[in-house]
C-alpha cells in the first residue's frame, strides 16, 4: 500500500501531529526527510518534484539543516519552466551520454555485477551501444574486486576492430598492471588484430614481441598452434620471410602444436608474396625469374613434407592449401610448372586429368607465343611469360624433371585395419573438396598455357550438376572470360553472359567488368565477319542489366571495334547507339551517379570518379575522331553533314569543359590515400598507373 516514501512520511506526520493544530508546515507540500535507516531508496534516487522550498511553501530550517543536498531541485509550478534551486555540483559526477561515470554510479552498478560473466555481458552490450568509455571505467573499477579478463578482452577486441592499435596495446598493458592475467584469447586478439592492420608502422615488431613473450618462464599462457598461425600471418603480410622460417623451425614434428593445413597455407602464401613483391625494385628480368624459380623449388620441398604427413593420416588437406600450392606454381616461367597444377588437382582432389601430361608423346609441348602485348589491366596479375630461359635455368630444370614428374603423382588411399564394432575399414587420407578457388586456379593455369580446351573441359566438369555441381562465382566468371578473350572466342563469351543472365541464381554475378572482358574478346576477334553483331548483342545485354550506368570501358571497346572494321555503315551504327549514352555521361559527370547504386554497395570515391572522367573523355574524343573520319573521307551522305557537324560541336564543347580526361592530381591523391590508410605512415610507391581495371 505505502510503497512511496512520501506517502509514508505523510501518514507519520498525520499521526504525530497534535489535534487542532494548523501549522502551515503540516498543511503544505513540505516534508521532512526520514532517517537513513527508514529510507527505502537512497537520497539520490528520491523524487525531484517534491522540493523543500517553493512558491507558497515555507521551509523548515531545523528540518533541513543537516540534510546534504547533492542534486538540483526544481519547482513544481505548472506552466513555468523548471529553475534550479541550488547550484551545488558534485565534483565526482560527469554524467554525459557515452561519457564518464561518477564513482557513486560505478559502485551502484557493481553491486549487481558480482559475477564476471554478467559483467562481461554488460560490457559487451555497452560497447554495442557505443558507451565505450563507461564500459572501460566499469571494468577498471571491477578489476579491484574480481578477475574480469573476458571484459578486458571485449575492450581490446573493440579497439582492434576499429584499427586502434595503440589503444588496444595500452589496454593490454593496463590490464596487466591492474592484476588481471591475460588468457590465450587475449594474445589471439592482439596477433590477429596486428595481422589485420599490418599497415601500422610497428605492427610486425610488436607482434613478434608479444609472441616471444609467451615463451618466458613467468608467462601464464604458453603459445599454441593458434598463436603460431596468427603470428605467421603477421609475418606473411609484413613480408618478413626470415621470421617465418625462424618460427616454423621451432614447431614440433608431431603431436600438439605440430603444423596443420592453416600453417602450411600461410607459409606457402608468404613464399609466393615474397617472390612477387619482395624483390629488389631495380632488379633485372633474369634476377626476378631466378627469385621466382627459387620460391617454386622451396614450395616443392615443402609439398614433399606435406604429402608425407598426408599419406600417414597426420594432416588434413583442404582446398585452400591445395590452391596455395597451385598459385605458387603459377608464378613461374616454365610451362611444366603450369601443367603441374592439373596434376596437383588430380593428386589431392581425385579429379582425373582431362588432358595428357605435358612432355608425353600425346602432348609434347605447349604452343605459347614468345611475346604478346597486353595491358596490365587485362592480365590482372597474370604475368606475361616467355619460353626464353638462361642456360643455367634450363640445365637445372632438366636435372629436376625426373623428380618433379613423380612429385604430383596420384595418391591412392590405403584402408586401415577394421576395428571391432566398425562396419567398414576407414581410409588413411581424405581428398580435398573442389570449390571456387580450385576452378579459378585451373582457369588461370589454362590462361597461361593459352589452352581454351583445358579451361572449357574443367569448366564443364566442375559446373555440371551431375558431377560436382559447383555454382561459379564472380572471380570464376571473370577468369573464364579472360581465357575466352585470349582465344578470341567472342561468340563463346556472349554465350557465357547469356547463360549467367538467364539463371536467376547467377544473374547478380554480372558486372560492368564482365561486359568489358567480353567486349575486349570481340576486339581481339575483329577479323571475324560476324563479330560486330556479337558485340551489339553484348551491348544490348549490358543496357538491359545496367540501363543508367553501363561500363564506359566496354563502350570504348565497342567504338574501337567499329572503327577497325573500315565499314562506314558499322561506324555510323556505333555512333548512333553511343550518341544516346553521351547524354548520360554528361549527367553523371555534372550531377554524379545514381544514388540507388550506392545502396547496392558500389561506393563512389575520388579514384572511381577520376576513372569515369578519363574514360568519358576517351570515349568522346574517339567519337569526334570517328565523325571526322566519315566527313573527311566523304563516307556519308551530303544531307547528313549538318547534323553530324552539330553533334561534333557539342562533343568538342564537352571535351573543352571537362578537359577530356582525368584530374591527375586528384587521382594520385586518392591512390596515396588508399595506400597510406588511417595510420598516416609514409608510403613510397608509383602512381603512374592510376587508371587500371
Amino acid at each position: 500500500m505505502l510503497d512511496c516514501h512520501v506517502c509514508v512520511q505523510r501518514c507519520i506526520r498525520a499521526v504525530l501531529a497534535p489535534r487542532g493544530t494548523s501549522s502551515p508546515a503540516l498543511l503544505q507540500h513540505t516534508y521532512r526527510p526520514l532517517p537513513a535507516s527508514l529510507q527505502k531508496y537512497p537520497p539520490w534516487r528520491q523524487h525531484r518534484g517534491l522540493a523543500t522550498t517553493g512558491r507558497g511553501a515555507t521551509a523548515i530550517a531545523e528540518d533541513t539543516e543537516d540534510v546534504p543536498r547533492r542534486r538540483k531541485t526544481y519547482s513544481r509550478d505548472r506552466g513555468a519552466s523548471p529553475t534550479p534551486q541550488e547550484n551545488i555540483k558534485d565534483p565526482q559526477r560527469k554524467d554525459t551520454k557515452g561519457g564518464h561515470l561518477s564513482r557513486r554510479n560505478l559502485e551502484e552498478s557493481l553491486k549487481y555485477l558480482k559475477d564476471p560473466l554478467k559483467l562481461a555481458d554488460h560490457v559487451r552490450f555497452a560497447i554495442r551501444d557505443g558507451k565505450v568509455e563507461q564500459a572501460t571505467e566499469l571494468v577498471r573499477a571491477a578489476s579491484k574486486e574480481m578477475a574480469c579478463t573476458v571484459s578486458w578482452n571485449h575492450l581490446i577486441a573493440q579497439e582492434m576492430g576499429r584499427g586502434g592499435i595503440n589503444a588496444a596495446l595500452k589496454l593490454y598493458n593496463e590490464m596487466k598492471k591492474r592484476g588481471q592475467t591475460p588468457d590465450a584469447y587475449t594474445f589471439t586478439l592482439l596477433l590477429r588484430g596486428l595481422a589485420m592492420w599490418i599497415e601500422y608502422p610497428s605492427a610486425l615488431s610488436k607482434a613478434l614481441s608479444i609472441y616471444y613473450s609467451m615463451f618466458a618462464p613467468q608467462s601464464s599462457v604458453k603459445p599454441s598452434l593458434i598463436h603460431t598461425n596468427a603470428v605467421l600471418k603477421v609475418c606473411a603480410r609484413g613480408n618478413d620471410m626470415d621470421s617465418v622460417w625462424a618460427i616454423s623451425a621451432k614447431l614440433p614434428e608431431g603431436g600438439p602444436g605440430s603444423p596443420d593445413s592453416i600453417t602450411w597455407t600461410t607459409i606457402l602464401d608468404c613464399i609466393r608474396e615474397n617472390a612477387i613483391t619482395g624483390k629488389i625494385s631495380d632488379a633485372s628480368a633474369e634476377d626476378s625469374a631466378r627469385l621466382r624459380e627459387k620460391a617454386i623449388m622451396d614450395g616443392r620441398r615443402i609439398w614433399d613434407d606435406i604429402l608425407g604427413r598426408w599419406r600417414k593420416g597426420n594432416l588434413w588437406i583442404d582446398e585452400r592449401l591445395v590452391c596455395s600450392m597451385g598459385q605458387l606454381l603459377l608464378i613461374g616461367r616454365r610451362p611444366k610448372d603450369w601443367d603441374d597444377v592439373l596434376s596437383l588437382v588430380e593428386q589431392t582432389m581425385n579429379i582425373p586429368r582431362l588432358v595428357p601430361r605435358l612432355g608425353t608423346s600425346a602432348r609434347p609441348q605447349i604452343p605459347v607465343p614468345q611475346q604478346e602485348i597486353f595491358s596490365p589491366a587485362d592480365q590482372e596479375g597474370v604475368s606475361l611469360l616467355t619460353h626464353e630461359h638462361s642456360t643455367s635455368a634450363s640445365a637445372s630444370a632438366s636435372a629436376q624433371d625426373g623428380e618433379e614428374d613423380n612429385q604430383f603423382a596420384p595418391v591412392k588411399p590405403t584402408h586401415r585395419p577394421k576395428h571391432p564394432g566398425q562396419k567398414s575399414a576407414s581410409q588413411s587420407l581424405t581428398y580435398a573438396v573442389p570449390g571456387h578457388r580450385t576452378l579459378t586456379t585451373i582457369l588461370t593455369a589454362a590462361n597461361k598455357m593459352r589452352s581454351k580446351q583445358i579451361g572449357q573441359a574443367y569448366w564443364d566438369l566442375l559446373t555440371d550438376r551431375t558431377t560436382h555441381g559447383l555454382r561459379p562465382d564472380s572471380p570464376n566468371v571473370h577468369a573464364y572470360l579472360r581465357l575466352l578473350r585470349i582465344s578470341r572466342s567472342s561468340a563463346d563469351s556472349l554465350t557465357v553472359l547469356n547463360d549467367i543472365a538467364a539463371d536467376p541464381a547467377t544473374a547478380h554475378l554480372l558486372a560492368g567488368k564482365s561486359f568489358n572482358l567480353a567486349m575486349s574478346a570481340c576486339v581481339r576477334d575483329k577479323n571475324n565477319p560476324n563479330v560486330f553483331e556479337t558485340a551489339t548483342s553484348i551491348l544490348n545485354l549490358m543496357y538491359e542489366k545496367f540501363p543508367t550506368d553501363p561500363d564506359l570501358a566496354a563502350l570504348v571497346s565497342y567504338l574501337d571495334l567499329a572503327v577497325s572494321s573500315d565499314n562506314p555503315k558499322i561506324i555510323q551504327e556505333a555512333l548512333r547507339r553511343l550518341s544516346l549514352e553521351v547524354v548520360n555521361v554528361k549527367s553523371r559527370l555534372a550531377y554524379g551517379r545514381d544514388v540507388s547504386m550506392w545502396r547496392k554497395g558500389r561506393h563512389i570515391d575520388d579514384l572511381s570518379k577520376a576513372k569515369a572522367e578519363q574514360l568519358s573523355g576517351e570515349l568522346v574524343r574517339k567519337m569526334v575522331g570517328a565523325m571526322d573520319r566519315l566527313m573527311n573521307r566523304g563516307e556519308i551522305r551530303r544531307e547528313e553533314y549538318g547534323r553530324l557537324t552539330r553533334e561534333r560541336g557539342k562533343l568538342a564543347a564537352f571535351i573543352t569543359r571537362y578537359g577530356g580526361g582525368v584530374d591527375r592530381e586528384r587521382a594520385e591523391k586518392a591512390v596515396l590515400k588508399k595506400k597510406i590508410g588511417r595510420f598516416g605512415g609514409e608510403v613510397h610507391g608509383k602512381t603512374d598507373d592510376v587508371v587500371r581495371e
